[in-house]
């Protein structure tokens, strides 16, 4: 192509003007534009209508958002206003309530009475305000009708439960402190039978409400919907427990022996250093005796006693083919090791077999207990002193009765070392039981139950019942230990027995690692877990460390090496796939990978050695049904550390 006149062709074929200041590459000209044609005088009239529509819808748009806005700026005044009437009201009824609280508890009933009608006289206000016509206005707009209803449900529940449920409740608990409950050993049942009669009595009015809360339809405010489940939670999980309430303080009445009958409960003081899959080793045993609330504790001796009876009868415990086969022998013969299976209750059932049959006594519970559950009610109630000076107190439980006491004693290696241990565990046991019947009159009630709903999430207090109801009722608490039994709820169980006859799991880490999840085709969900079994133990410690501490198990191929094995149990109607054991060393004998179902649930177990300082990995995948779309929970054996 001839490039046009003035301009050259550059070295990349573009045209530039060369005398341009910079190289501006050419651009062809514009063509002139064509005039457009005048507009005939109909299309002149037509453009004209045209307009004046426009404007007129525009002038009608403006017109109507100027009453909107006028209107929702008077709703919107007076709305603030009612808005920080019912926030003054209900910030007062919250103030209220603590106060509330704090005069049950210490049994005040002048402040009891004068929080109470506080309350109710905010309710009354949010009541009138919620009800105005200026509330009834805004609950015909469509968008939030649903919300404003709900909100007034939600407050005439309020009003009926504090006339109908709270007034009465103060009343029938006139002059009752919560520090009475539990006097000089002793649990008052006259006073636990005067709870029942007013809880009985207000019972129906909180389920009742319960269910109207429950059948709210969803609303369109998040804020609502927020403030609705935060009152209708709680009002649910109080309906649960007092659907029945006669019945469930006819059960706590009954396992507190009243009306003359005496309770046997067997305590088991647990060694996590000894990881067992549902605890730890059970060092020490002891019997609690509660006859009309009146609480007898017999010494606690060590786990060997009742094993040398149980032998000697040659009793054997009541186990199925599947446990035999995941938790072997010992689980069926021995009575130290009901707390190889990840399931308390049936640990409880085993140990009820060995005691029953070792000593021709009645069991009516079996209650688990640690050194992470001790060092948390000695917070509360203060430490005590050992026989040999020993300190241990709501900070240093779990170190001196799980490690250091091993340190003190292990090296003396044999029956001795036995004896100056046992002797040492028993005598802690009796000293912390003795301190906390007698101190809990004066602890802090609200911290009381926390420490008893927390140890029992993170298993290291179990309780289990002979009595299907009162095991029920420990279910419902959360303080069984059972395994999850709501297919809804997933729950991965990632558990270890040690092998290593020794306290070294004192040094075990255990954790999991797990993505987010692959939804199927077929609707199933599959996440993939690795479980890390980590032995912390370092040289300096390796090598000072007595033979109680590091261990004697002749597999054992170096000083520092744990021998655990471990359990991999998915979810109630889940299943496991690709399971696979990333360790270096494995015991004489062992196998890698078993296949061992046990409960109704797909379970692997292994052996393995964990050398100092490495950290074994076991991998696998847990595929869920359809219908379950929670997020699995990752459970691992109690751990030694709190």
């Amino acid at each position: 192509m001839i490039p046009p006149e003035g301009y050259t062709e550059d070295e990349m074929g573009l045209f530039v003007d060369p005398e341009a200041d910079s190289r501006r590459p050419y651009e062809p000209p514009t063509p002139p534009l064509e005039p457009e044609p005048e507009p005939s005088l109909e299309e002149e009239l037509q453009l004209e209508r045209k307009f004046r529509r426009k404007s007129l819808v525009l002038r009608i748009v403006v017109v109507v958002l100027i009453a909107i806005i006028v209107a929702v700026g008077i709703v919107g005044i007076t709305t603030y206003s009612s808005i920080q009437r019912i926030k003054a009201a209900t910030d007062d009824a919250e103030s209220q309530a603590s106060t509330l609280k704090d005069a049950f508890l210490e049994g005040d009933q002048d402040s009891l009475r004068a929080s109470a009608d506080a309350i109710r006289a905010d309710v009354a206000i949010i009541t009138d305000e919620v009800n105005s016509e200026l509330w009834s206005r805004i609950g015909s707009l469509p968008m939030v009708s649903t919300d404003v209803s709900n909100v007034k449900t939600l407050v005439r529940c309020v009003g009926d439960l504090t006339d109908n449920a709270l007034m009465p409740l103060v009343d029938g608990l006139a002059g009752v402190r919560f520090a009475d409950l539990m006097q000089e050993g002793r649990i008052n049942t006259d006073l636990v039978r005067r709870m029942r009669d007013s809880v009985v009595a207000a019972s129906p009015v909180i389920v009742q409400n319960a269910g109207v809360m429950s059948a709210l339809p969803p609303g369109s405010i998040s804020r609502v919907e927020e403030i609705v489940s935060k009152f209708r939670d709680p009002l649910n999980e109080a309906s649960a427990y007092l659907g029945d309430a006669n019945g469930l303080f006819t059960l706590i009445l009954g396992m507190l022996g009243d009306g003359g009958q005496t309770r046997h409960y067997v305590l088991l003081a647990q060694t996590n250093s000894e990881i067992r899959s549902s605890g730890g080793f059970p060092g020490s045993i002891g019997v609690l005796r509660i006859t009309d609330g009146s609480i007898d504790l017999e010494n606690f001796t060590s786990i060997y006693s009742l094993k040398a009876a149980a032998q000697d009868r040659g009793i054997r415990a009541n186990v199925t083919d599947e446990e035999y086969a995941a938790f072997l022998d010992g689980f069926a013969v021995d009575a130290a090791s009901p707390t190889l299976t990840p399931n308390f209750p049936r640990a409880g059932e085993v140990l009820r077999d060995f005691w029953a049959g070792a000593y021709d006594a009645h069991v009516d519970g079996v209650f688990g207990l640690d050194p992470i559950f001790l060092q948390r009610m000695l917070a509360l109630t203060g430490g005590v002193v050992a026989g040999d000076g020993t300190e241990i107190n709501g900070e240093n439980a779990a170190f001196e009765l799980l490690s250091n006491v091993y340190w003190r004693y292990g090296y003396d290696y044999g029956d001795a070392g036995n004896e100056e241990e046992d002797a040492f565990f028993s005598d802690v046991a009796n000293c912390a039981a003795e301190k906390i019947i007698t101190s809990l009159g004066s602890v802090d009630f609200e911290a009381f139950l926390d420490v008893i709903t927390r140890s029992g999430s993170d298993r290291h207090l179990q309780m289990w019942m002979a009595n299907p109801d009162e095991e029920n009722f420990m279910k419902r608490l959360g303080i069984s230990g059972a395994l999850q039994e709501d297919i809804a709820h997933p729950e991965i169980g990632i558990f270890a027995n040690d092998n290593t006859w020794s306290k070294i799991s004192w040094y075990l880490n255990v954790w999991a690692d797990m993505d987010g999840g692959t939804k199927n085709e077929d609707g199933t969900t599959t996440y993939r877990v690795t479980a890390h079994y980590f032995n912390n133990i370092t040289d300096d410690v390796i090598w000072s460390a007595p033979i109680y501490v590091y261990g004697n198990n002749p597999q054992k191929q170096e000083r520092g090496d744990m021998i655990d094995t471990i359990y991999i149990m998915a979810p109630l109607g889940g299943t496991i796939s690709d399971f696979e054991v990333h360790a270096s060393r494995y015991p004489e004998g062992a196998e890698p990978t078993e296949f061992v179902p046990c409960y109704g649930r797909e379970m692997w177990r292994s052996q393995f050695i964990i050398g100092s300082q490495e950290d074994v990995t076991v991998t696998f995948a847990i595929t869920l049904p359809p219908e379950v779309t929670e997020v699995p929970a990752i459970r691992t054996s109690p751990p030694c550390h709190d």
